[in-house]
């Protein structure tokens, strides 16, 4: 037979056998860091977090979102991504380029989400900050 029902008893007698029981649920934590920094030069913004998870992933643990921040009446929004490879875990940052105007110090919002894989467990977490940006230190 050949529909999902023994598809699925085939994922759980692998993963029964491999692990000695059933995979456990993967759970996915995100967090974003309140200060980016912008690039002087190029007003691109480098935002950052981090990511933990409950168990190794099997694949990436992929980390997308948007940054917007209100400059006079313009709303400037950019759009991020970025992925770590197993194990899962630790910091990320992503760069964001403005699609309709450029970044300058103060005040934005983020909004981001994470998203990873376990055998046949997938979990994700969306959270949101208000982040200060600042100018990066420039290299002397």
């Amino acid at each position: 037979m050949n529909d999902a029902r023994s598809g699925d008893h085939v994922l759980t007698s692998l993963l029964t056998s491999r692990t000695g029981g059933p995979a456990p649920p993967l759970k996915i934590g995100l967090t974003i860091i309140p200060i980016g920094s912008i690039d002087s030069s190029t007003r691109v913004a480098t935002l950052s977090g981090t990511v933990t998870c409950s168990e190794s992933t099997d694949g990436d643990v992929e980390v997308w979102g948007e940054l917007r921040q209100r400059v006079d009446r313009t709303l400037i929004r950019g759009f991020f991504r970025t992925q770590f490879t197993v194990p899962c875990g630790g910091e990320w940052s992503a760069t964001v380029e403005g699609d309709n105007g450029v970044f300058i110090p103060g005040r934005a919002l983020v909004r981001a989400v994470a998203v990873g894989h376990f055998f046949s467990s997938c979990d994700y977490m969306q959270t949101s900050a208000h982040i200060t940006l600042r100018f990066a230190p420039t290299a002397v």
